[in-house]
């Protein structure tokens, strides 16, 4: 396999200041390879910078589903690294205002959680400082299934049969175990079910599927992340077999 990596790096401390795109196999985003500015003399001098980067191992299967995941997948990478450049530009621009000595960074990691022919399950890791107190983490995840030879990206419902309720039934699953692992969120009775983006943020296992928060999502900073794998046991039930699962669940 070979790795792919894009990486954005401002050093303010440039005489010209640049904005310098650069990556290991270059055709991965398309992305231009260079911008460039000018910065105030503030910047300069106080040898300001940022760096964005993401990356992420592609499938190097032939198939047409692998190729199509691939392509999916950059479409979905895509966004998120541009997202991150502009906060990066902004908080250069707060800089300047406030003539400030700081930087900023933002590093987001691919990890496939499973694969196989009908079904691709990814998560991205995003750690940021942007300013402020402290770095945050981020989670995002996509689980692609194949239609007809095509990476399509789905949502948890799908994975469950008709008439189930999902929101309820994964948190009856999930809620419990968030208790036992004392997030403060579910503690003081603020999260009582899993809302949209709680719910969707799943991968896929060989075991399982596993929810996956984020510090601030069910508990203070402080306490940190937390995942929550339910196995195929607990989940069986109430999956659709002839759905995407099929298959993959033991």
């Amino acid at each position: 396999m070979v790795h792919h990596q894009i990486s954005i790096l401002r050093d303010l401390a440039e005489p010209q200041g640049y904005v310098k795109i650069t990556s290991m196999i270059s055709a991965i985003f398309s992305l231009t390879v260079s911008l460039h500015s000018t910065p105030p003399t503030i910047w300069k001098d106080q040898g300001t910078k940022w760096e964005v980067s993401l990356a992420y191992t592609p499938l190097d299967g032939k198939t047409p589903f692998a190729q199509s995941v691939n392509s999916e997948l950059r479409a979905w990478l895509r966004p998120k690294f541009e997202e991150a450049v502009a906060d990066a530009m902004g908080v250069g621009a707060e800089l300047h205002e406030t003539r400030s000595e700081a930087s900023a960074s933002s590093e987001a990691t691919v990890g496939m959680t499973f694969y196989n022919q009908n079904l691709a399950s990814f998560i991205v890791s995003t750690y940021s400082y942007m300013g402020g107190a402290h770095p945050n983490t981020f989670y995002d995840t996509a689980t692609f299934s194949n239609r007809q030879n095509r990476a399509v990206k789905i949502r948890a419902r799908e994975l469950f049969r008709t008439g189930v309720n999902v929101r309820k039934t994964v948190s009856d699953l999930v809620i419990p175990e968030l208790r036992r692992k004392k997030a403060s969120s579910v503690l003081d009775g603020s999260i009582r079910q899993l809302p949209d983006e709680l719910l969707e943020r799943f991968t896929i296992s060989s075991t399982g599927i596993t929810w996956h928060f984020a510090p601030y999502s069910v508990a203070s900073y402080a306490e940190g992340s937390f995942e929550v794998s339910i196995p195929w046991s607990r989940l069986r039930s109430s999956l659709n077999p002839s759905g995407p699962l099929r298959g993959i669940m033991q």
